[in-house]
């Protein structure tokens, strides 16, 4: 465990000056950047602690509980509502917050450690790499600010880091390989999945209970489903060519 906060730790310190660079590109945006680094650190090191003390239960239900309030909320929105988008919205939210939630407290502290740095490193080096090499947008009418460029330094920093962290779990390198990918990706269909719903019912953000970042499907969309998706690989892993063991 000493060894994968060594590893969140040269992340963030890398971060600091990933930040550092972007002020100085766009200095209109030094405040808030700095707003959101500091409220990600706290939520990331918050969760981590989480997990380490097996609290992660309560805390995802807690942020399915808020989510589904978000989601709900953003589909009576008076200038878009539809009962039709809300009602398959809830039934889409509740079967992929349904796994995220057996993924919380059926599978191994340390895998859910290893599923949750996965992601926060893939999201957080998706963000910096966009923001200072993004030429090329990847997902323009759902999300304007993803591009490959981003895409590409996110992999790239969460497939590393997949190989660093890996004694935590002792998964075979295929296995790693994989599993990792599918995160990535899982957590790419999280957050485009959720800004099509905000495109959807025309908000900006699902709320403001997080500083820089802000509401609870602004920040978790990606680890929702990527949880989930985990606890399904756990489940079916044997009909797969691979072995998490």
């Amino acid at each position: 465990m000493q060894f994968t906060l060594i590893i969140i730790t040269i992340y963030f310190l890398t971060g600091a000056f990933a930040i550092n660079r972007i002020n100085h590109k766009h200095p209109e945006k030094r405040k808030e950047n700095i707003l959101k680094y500091i409220t990600y650190l706290l939520l990331v090191t918050g969760m981590i602690a989480c997990i380490q003390n097996f609290l992660l239960p309560y805390i995802c239900f807690i942020i399915i509980y808020i989510g589904l309030y978000e989601i709900i909320k953003a589909g009576t929105n008076q200038k878009s509502f539809s009962l039709k988008t809300i009602s398959v919205s809830i039934l889409l939210y509740l079967l992929i917050t349904i796994p995220f939630f057996l993924f919380s407290s059926k599978v191994q502290m340390t895998e859910q450690l290893f599923i949750y740095i996965i992601v926060f490193v893939f999201d957080g080096f998706c963000q910096i790499t966009g923001q200072l090499a993004g030429r090329n947008k990847l997902a323009r009418r759902i999300s304007p600010g993803k591009t490959v460029e981003g895409l590409a330094g996110g992999l790239t920093a969460a497939l590393v880091t997949g190989i660093a962290i890996n004694p935590i779990v002792g998964f075979p390198i295929p296995a790693l390989l994989i599993i990792t990918l599918l995160i990535c990706i899982s957590s790419l269909a999280g957050d485009l999945l959720a800004s099509f719903y905000k495109r959807k019912t025309g908000i900006k953000d699902y709320g403001n209970i997080i500083p820089g970042h802000g509401g609870i499907l602004d920040r978790y969309d990606s680890f929702i489903m990527a949880g989930g998706c985990y606890y399904l690989i756990t489940l079916f892993y044997k009909t797969l060519p691979i072995s998490l063991s």
